[in-house]
C-alpha cells in the first residue's frame, strides 16, 4: 500500500467481467468510484453478499446525475431495499489514495484488524467523508467463489462473441497475397 502513488483499481482476484467494466471505472474522474450490479440477485446464488445503499437507484434518468454509496453490508437491510450489490472493484485516484492510506491507518490500530474486509474499508471511507461514485451495471461479470460459479463462468467467458465474427461462424482464412 505504502508504494502506491499513481490511479489504482483494487478488485477481487475472483472477477470475470466485460471490458467495458474496467474501462468505465477508470474512466470515472472521482477520488473513489465502484461498480455496482443493479440486477435482482437469483436465490440460487449462495454467495450473494455484499449490498449495497446508494443516494440513488438504478434508472435510465441517471446519465449525467452523481449516485453516491453509502453503506455496504453482507445482509438484506430488511427496512430498506438495497440499490445492488457491490462486484468488489474499487477505482482510487492519486488524490484519493491519500485519504485511503490514512483510514487504513487508523484500521490498523484496530484489535479486529485481520477479520475486517472491503466492505469495512469502504464503509471506514464513507464514516471518514470520502464521496464514493457509484457506477451501475447490469451483470456482465461474474464472481468465481465455488465449483459451480466456475462452469458458470466458463459458459460466461465463452458467450463473448469476437468482434466482427458471426456466432458459431468459423475464422476467416488469411488472404492469400
Amino acid at each position: 500500500m505504502d508504494a502506491l502513488d499513481s490511479d489504482t483499481v483494487i478488485s477481487y482476484g475472483d472477477l470475470l467481467f466485460r471490458s467495458y467494466v474496467l474501462r468505465d471505472l477508470v474512466d470515472s474522474t472521482a477520488d473513489f468510484s465502484v461498480i455496482v450490479d443493479s440486477l435482482p440477485t437469483g436465490a440460487s446464488n449462495r454467495t450473494v453478499r455484499d449490498f449495497v445503499y446508494c443516494s440513488r437507484g438504478d434508472d435510465r434518468g441517471l446519465f449525467g446525475t452523481q449516485v453516491l454509496l453509502e453503506h455496504v453490508t453482507s445482509g438484506v437491510d430488511p427496512e430498506r431495499e438495497s440499490q445492488g450489490r457491490w462486484i468488489g472493484m474499487l477505482n482510487v485516484s492519486r488524490q484519493g489514495l491519500v485519504k485511503l492510506k490514512a483510514v487504513l491507518a487508523e484500521l490498523r490500530a484496530r484489535p479486529d484488524f485481520d477479520t475486517l474486509d472491503m466492505p469495512a474499508l469502504l464503509n471506514a471511507l464513507i464514516a471518514d467523508g470520502a464521496a464514493i461514485e457509484v457506477l451501475y451495471v447490469h451483470g456482465h461479470w461474474r464472481g468465481v467463489n465455488d465449483l459451480e460459479d466456475f462452469r458458470e463462468a466458463v459458459d460466461f467467458a465463452h458467450a463473448q462473441t469476437p468482434f466482427g465474427r458471426a456466432p458459431g461462424a468459423e475464422p476467416a482464412e488469411p488472404a492469400l497475397d
